[in-house]
């Protein structure tokens, strides 16, 4: 089974206007990261680590959450950009954290009353006009066709919605021609099967690509969603220093101990904390990882330590040489 998939309890697919709520709808953490824009693997540490989501599983063990699951993780992500802990917000239920959100003055930009989509689908069409009422605005579908291309003669739209199957085979270039005509904010694909080729490709193109059998409602939210641009933003990856040290260990421990003629003890405390930093990377680097995620995670914590490490050691510099102090 694909894991991109969602899950319905029955063997009858998911309709077209299916509650979210319904008991009988639940993602596989594929869908919910695509849907939320949170890497799985960071999904599954903070399941494990905090408790923060309390998936079913399917009779394989498969994991499977509550689409309500997509904008507690959003939340959950915006607070952490702000300065929250995860584990200050893993209990809290969304009405909260919503109230947090606003508190750090991190509440959405107001949407125009009507939101403009064009549409390439062979079913949706029309039907995926409707009212969003958390948002406070209605989506309405301008435009619609079958095949992309259909979409040639719409005007300047904000949402752009396409099947991926309606791209033909070289998706990334007619998505790329579309938006240049039709200028979107925002560009979603829904997609049933997508190759990691395609999905690179069109990724480069910054779009949302969403799995193609959930619920209307949830599919507007999407839509809505991206033009304000929620979701957590990749935590980009520090380059590695490759500098060598400008001081051996020896030289610090020395320095830590040091006494110059003006009694400053500048060149002791940056030692010090040279020293400090030093033996940090050194435990970040070896530090055992659990995931992807958290390998990632202690690279950064590594490579901004070294960093770190190598400013403080500019600094000892300056101070021994203005002190006139040897090595």
């Amino acid at each position: 089974m694909n894991s991109n998939m969602p899950f319905k309890s029955s063997r009858e697919p998911v309709r077209p206007g299916a509650s979210v709520s319904s008991p009988s709808y639940l993602l596989p953490i594929g869908a919910l990261s695509s849907l939320s824009g949170i890497p799985a693997e960071t999904i599954r540490t903070w399941e494990r680590r905090y408790e923060l989501l309390a998936p079913q599983r399917d009779p394989s063990g498969r994991r499977l959450y509550d689409p309500g699951n997509v904008e507690r993780l959003q939340l959950v992500s915006k607070l952490v950009e702000m300065g929250e802990r995860v584990a200050d917000l893993a209990s809290l239920p969304n009405d909260e954290l919503r109230k947090r959100r606003q508190l750090h003055g991190g509440a959405p930009e107001a949407l125009p009353a009507t939101i403009r989509a064009a549409v390439a689908h062979p079913t949706l069409g029309g039907i995926l006009s409707g009212e969003v009422t958390e948002f406070g605005c209605k989506l309405e579908v301008v435009s619609t066709a079958s095949d992309a291309r259909g979409l040639a003669e719409a005007g300047p739209v904000d949402a752009l919605v396409l099947d991926l199957a309606a791209l033909g085979p070289d998706p990334a270039s007619l998505v790329a021609e579309l938006t240049a005509r039709l200028n979107p904010r925002c560009t979603l694909v829904l997609y049933h099967f997508v190759s990691p080729a395609i999905r690179r490709a069109l990724q480069r193109r910054s779009l949302r690509l969403v799995p193609a059998q959930i619920p209307l409602e949830l599919l507007r939210r999407q839509v809505l969603d991206a033009l304000l641009g929620e979701g957590l933003k990749p935590w980009p990856s520090l380059p590695a220093t490759s500098r060598a040290p400008r001081f051996t260990r020896l030289e610090l421990e020395t320095l830590v101990n040091s006494r110059t003629e003006l009694q400053c003890e500048c060149p002791n405390h940056l030692a010090q904390l040279a020293l400090a930093l030093r033996e940090f990377e050194l435990y970040s680097r070896s530090c055992a990882s659990q995931s992807r995620a958290d390998a990632e995670l202690h690279r950064n914590v590594a490579n901004g330590t070294a960093a770190a490490c190598a400013m403080m050691e500019d600094l000892l510099a300056k101070v021994c040489s203005y002190e006139g102090i040897s090595r």
